[in-house]
């Protein structure tokens, strides 16, 4: 009910840019949304009220998808990211509602970008500059990276193009990048591919794999607490200096095992109380 609320009020008050037709596809004056790349690494809601942005919206994404994309960008955020000093990609997911996902990419040289909504395993692409069958690769390998960070993998993609027709197209067109999955009962990494004396002693013990994989969790579920790149950062750097003490520690210690316990529930209880640097000021 909230989810339906939400689109129905953002329709409503919606109003597209001038010349934002769907004839065809179409791209801004060049340059107009480069204001975007100053966000840099910032949360995506620091932007998505402004009214620069509704309008790169309604110029690159069809009517048909643009205001539930902007309520989907308006909930919990992820950072805002720029590649190649042009290629701005948000997401965020809808207030209230948080599984249903939203994804916007553009070019800030041209305009020129596509939407995207995540529901369970359908996701619904629509640009109003680009046609199904020629989505950048740029634009691609964001939307990949974005489906891996969620653990997504639709079997549902549907398309809606520059004239609002919808296009039904192969799932596998628009894979997750490929990233390891832990196997449920740990550990957060590949045995295969370790050879380290703490990782082999890790790999060897069921106990201490689901323990590597339940500390590896929660500095996800903190990684992802966070909406801008320079806290997520700061939570990377600071569980990979955990792990190096604890390798240098345990790899001499007499009893790995034991000394791995230890160093995991430590862990464990120092990521339920961090904070990034600037929340400690």
């Amino acid at each position: 009910m909230h989810h339906v609320a939400t689109v129905a009020l953002l329709v409503l008050a919606w109003t597209w840019a001038p010349g934002a037709s769907v004839a065809g596809a179409q791209s801004a004056p060049a340059g107009r949304d480069r204001w975007l790349l100053a966000f840099d690494g910032a949360s995506t809601n620091a932007v998505v009220h402004d009214r620069r942005l509704r309008d790169a919206v309604s110029r690159a994404v069809p009517s048909a998808l643009g205001p539930e994309l902007l309520a989907a960008l308006g909930g919990p955020p992820n950072p805002l990211l720029v590649t190649d000093g042009r290629h701005v990609s948000m997401s965020a997911c809808m207030p209230r509602a948080c599984h249903v996902k939203g994804f916007l990419w553009l070019d800030a040289a041209n305009g020129r970008g596509i939407g995207a909504i995540l529901d369970g395993r359908t996701l619904r692409l629509g640009s109003r500059t680009f046609v199904p069958g020629v989505v950048p690769g740029p634009a691609r390998a964001a939307l990949a990276v974005w489906l891996a960070e969620l653990g997504a993998e639709p079997s549902v993609v549907r398309f809606t193009g520059p004239r609002g027709t919808r296009t039904r197209l192969p799932a596998s067109a628009f894979p997750p990048e490929r990233r390891f999955r832990p196997p449920p009962g740990g550990p957060s990494f590949d045995c295969a591919a370790e050879t380290a004396p703490v990782a082999r002693a890790t790999c060897a013990d069921p106990v201490l794999s689901e323990l590597d994989l339940r500390t590896w969790r929660q500095a996800e579920e903190v990684r992802r607490a966070h909406s801008t790149q320079d806290a997520r950062r700061e939570l990377v750097a600071f569980h990979d200096a955990w792990r190096q003490r604890r390798d240098e520690r345990c790899g001499a210690a007499a009893d790995v095992a034991a000394c791995l316990r230890d160093e995991f529930a430590r862990q464990i209880e120092a990521l339920r109380n961090w904070l990034p640097a600037a929340a400690r000021r």
